[in-house]
């Protein structure tokens, strides 16, 4: 009788443990490069809801004051609070006649009628054109009355004084800001 030779095949090759490594430093590629664009788009978000938050206050305010808009803003940084109000910087005795936004991204300082810089809310109470897309350092909420939103990047001067927009950064890929607008 012939004896059948049986061969013992324990383990892998060489060629199917590189092949393993390959796939697995391909998916390691994939999830280092992606999650930079996932966090990327968490603060666009972000940035989107704040604006939308703060365009529905100045509606409000607007609302409840005879179609005026507010003159002055504050932001409280223990509650992430900003306020719109009836007369400039919202001081602490001016509690009549205000609206409110809570902001989740925008934080900081406010300025009234000022440049804006990294992380502040600004009340410009004249129309007044952003900042040139695709800078590196645009990353505020700017609060523009006099101005509509031609759409959804372009801001111009508004038929009615009454009007107002809303222009918020939103981080591209390159790491700069190009502008959105939204209001009425």
């Amino acid at each position: 009788m012939l004896k059948r030779k049986i061969k013992n095949n324990s383990g892998f090759t060489i060629i199917e443990v590189m092949i393993v490594l390959a796939i697995a430093a391909l998916i390691l590629l994939i999830v280092l490069l992606a999650v930079p664009a996932l966090q990327r788009s968490a603060r666009n978000n972000s940035r989107r809801a704040d604006a939308s938050a703060v365009e529905s206050a100045v509606s409000e305010y607007a609302s409840n004051n005879g179609g005026s808009l507010p003159a002055g803003i504050s932001y409280s940084s223990n509650s992430s609070q900003l306020t719109l109000c009836g007369t400039a910087n919202c001081p602490a005795s001016d509690t009549s006649a205000q609206a409110n936004a809570k902001l989740g991204y925008y934080t900081g300082t406010t300025n009234n009628n000022a440049t804006p810089t990294n992380s502040n809310v600004t009340l410009y109470t004249t129309e007044a054109a952003p900042p040139t897309n695709g800078t590196n350092t645009d990353d505020a909420l700017i609060i523009e009355e006099g101005a509509s939103c031609l759409n959804s990047t372009t801001v111009q001067a508004a038929s009615s004084p009454k009007a107002n927009a809303v222009v918020y950064g939103v981080e591209t890929s390159g790491g700069t800001y190009d502008w959105e607008c939204i209001g009425s």
